[in-house]
């Protein structure tokens, strides 16, 4: 049977106004935006739960080739991660496209070692050097 669960990423519910306010936390929404009939107990263990703000998220942690760290001094350092099996570009006025960030370092030590489990393909030790070195500075 084909699986069914293809997006990079799902949320517990959609954002209602500006203010965040989360609805339908009983449905799965694809990339964020899209309603589908999935439910989270049929969800694959290589989807890494995550939150941002007051959200939940889930993210594929297989089919990874790209993953970066970010330190920031004034402002919450954040892993990319490439989204879909492709790599992070680098977009105009010093951003990121084609990928999640995520904030939390729990969060982002916990899909560290997500995706070592599940693409062990990808190299990590340059993001562990940056996180280390962003320890020791300060």
């Amino acid at each position: 049977m084909k699986n069914k669960f293809t997006s990079p990423i799902y949320t517990l519910g959609i954002p209602l106004n500006i203010n965040n306010e989360i609805i339908n936390t009983d449905y799965l929404y694809a990339m964020g935006i899209h309603r589908t009939k999935l439910k989270l107990e049929e969800m694959p263990p290589y989807y890494c739960k995550i939150s941002n703000s007051n959200q939940i998220a889930y993210v594929k942690t297989t089919n990874i080739i790209d993953v970066k760290y970010i330190w920031r001094n004034y402002s919450p350092s954040m892993l990319l991660i490439g989204l879909n099996g492709d790599y992070i570009k680098k977009v105009p006025y010093d951003d990121y496209g084609n990928c999640i960030r995520v904030f939390k370092k729990d969060d982002i030590q916990r899909i560290l070692k997500y995706i070592e489990k599940y693409s062990p393909q990808v190299d990590l030790s340059t993001v562990y050097k940056e996180i280390n070195a962003e320890k020791e500075k300060k």
